[in-house]
């Protein structure tokens, strides 16, 4: 059985449960989780967007270093088209996600990180 369970709940009230909660589905004991990939969106137990905006924040770094590795030999008009076929989708899909973040998360994402070990640095979740 390919089935987990997660406990939803405020932090406080996740962690105060006092016993470890046990499900079974036909014999077979579910592994409590928590956090979820469920269609393209991590979810947690506490209902943050803490994981996916990391996820998010890695894959986007990780395109906009294949972008820069590639800005030499490529026109300007090939590099939007890259831009907007693996990078811009990450901004413009689970919109809902943008919408509902908070500011410490905002600031997070709008801090420079190294994006290399020869400390390049980017601005991730630029105002595009």
């Amino acid at each position: 059985v390919k089935t987990d369970f997660m406990v939803i709940g405020s932090r406080q009230r996740v962690a105060s449960l006092e016993e470890d909660i046990a499900l079974s589905l036909l014999e077979t004991e579910l592994e409590r989780v928590n956090s979820v990939k469920c269609l393209g969106v991590d979810i947690d137990n506490y209902l943050t967007w803490d994981n996916h905006m990391l996820s998010i924040r890695q894959k986007v770094i990780r395109n906009l270093n294949i972008l820069k590795r590639v800005k030499p030999v490529l026109k300007t008009e090939n590099l939007i088209e890259i831009y907007r076929s693996i990078i811009e989708p990450y901004f413009t899909c689970c919109c809902t996600v943008w919408d509902n973040i908070s500011e410490t998360q905002i600031v997070n994402a709008k801090t420079p990180k190294p994006c290399s070990t020869n400390n390049n640095w980017c601005f991730l979740f630029a105002e595009i």
